[in-house]
């Protein structure tokens, strides 16, 4: 069984306009472990790096910025 999971990131996995929490950035590291993980949301991935660390593009298997316009997986 496959199971993908998307998360929203202001108001979900960060307090609007937040940094995301140790804690936070904890359970979704042992999270993406088990399933698919992926980040979406409204602000520009410049916006969203600076709220979920440098290296989301590459820790989570999707990242996807500017409400889904633009996706990445897995890239640097």
């Amino acid at each position: 069984m496959i199971h993908d999971y998307i998360f929203d990131v202001d108001g979900t996995l960060t307090e609007a306009r937040k940094e995301i929490t140790d804690e936070m950035k904890a359970f979704m590291q042992t999270l993406g472990e088990a399933i698919t993980i992926g980040t979406v949301g409204g602000s520009d991935m410049v916006k969203q790096q600076e709220q979920l660390g440098a290296n989301v593009r590459n820790e989570d298997d999707y990242a996807c910025a500017e409400k889904g316009l633009m996706a990445y997986t897995h890239c640097t």
